[in-house]
Order: C-alpha cells, then sequence, then structure tokens
C-alpha cells in the first residue's frame, strides 16, 4: 500500500513540474509577443516620421520651383502611396500583434512572419527614401540644364541681333 501511496505521490509531483512547464512556457511565449508587439509599434512610429518628413521635403520641392516639382512629385507619389501601404501593414501587424498575446503557439509562428514583412517594410521605405533623394537630384540636374540652355540660348539671340 505504502508503495502505490509513494507512486500516487510521485504522479502528483511530476503532474505539478509539467503544468509548472506549461505556464513558464506560456509566460514566456506572452512576454515574447508583447516584445514583437513592442517592436511592431516602434515600426509603425518610424514609418509615421518617415512620411512625415517625406510629406515636408515634397512641401519645399513644390515651393523652390513648380517646374521640378511635377517629375519630382511622380516619384514621390510612388513613395507615398508605399508608405501608406506600410502604415497600414504596420497598424494591421500590430492588431494581429495585440491579438496574438492570446494565442501563445499560434502567436510566436505570426509573430516571426510579421518581423520579417516588418524588415521588408522598412527596407521598401528606405528604398522610397532613396529614390525621392534620386529624383531630387535629378530636378536639380534638370534646372541646371535649363538654366545653361537659356544662358546659351540668350548668348546666340544676342549674338543674332549684333550680327543683324
Amino acid at each position: 500500500m505504502s508503495d502505490v501511496l509513494r507512486q500516487l505521490a510521485r504522479v502528483r509531483e511530476a503532474r505539478k513540474l509539467g503544468a509548472m512547464a506549461r505556464a513558464q512556457k506560456q509566460a514566456a511565449l506572452v512576454a515574447q509577443a508583447a516584445a514583437q508587439n513592442a517592436a511592431a509599434q516602434q515600426g509603425l512610429q518610424q514609418t509615421v516620421s518617415a512620411r512625415s518628413a517625406h510629406d515636408a521635403a515634397v512641401e519645399q520641392a513644390v515651393r523652390e520651383d513648380a517646374r521640378s516639382a511635377v517629375a519630382l512629385l511622380c516619384g514621390a507619389n510612388a513613395a507615398r502611396l508605399a508608405l501608406d501601404r506600410a502604415i497600414v501593414n504596420a497598424h494591421v501587424e500590430s492588431t494581429q500583434t495585440g491579438t496574438a498575446l492570446a494565442a501563445e503557439e499560434v502567436a510566436q509562428a505570426r509573430a516571426q512572419r510579421h518581423v520579417a514583412r516588418a524588415n521588408a517594410k522598412c527596407e521598401a521605405v528606405d528604398r522610397a527614401e532613396q529614390r525621392v533623394v534620386a529624383a531630387q537630384r535629378r530636378a536639380a540636374e534638370w534646372q541646371e540644364e535649363d538654366a545653361a540652355l537659356e544662358a546659351q540660348l540668350a548668348r546666340q539671340l544676342v549674338s543674332q541681333k549684333i550680327t543683324a
């Protein structure tokens, strides 16, 4: 009888240890999901900040030269659309990560996919910013070319008037 009682005590102890291990695993999953949610929120904030900086650059370009702004806006609009999509996607990811706190193991796999998507989106934002900088550079080059052509045309007109 005492062997049976000892075995029962071992089984109870094993069950307690198993329950404690499951509770620790769930707590770790919840903490990981919370950290991923914070990372998604930070990514969302960075994307919103990038969009604000982009909007300010577009406004400055419009004020400086309307003609070059038209060419710049073509690229900037595409970049802004990409930023808008990134904001929406980051918001969706943030919402999904918040929901994932309740679904421990499913949330862990989903959060890993969201981190990969967020990295891709950050790279897309970087590429969009590089395109905006390149468009601004091209617009400045076009302005310089226009000024040189206008000066050359003016010299030609002056020389034609002198010869006439």
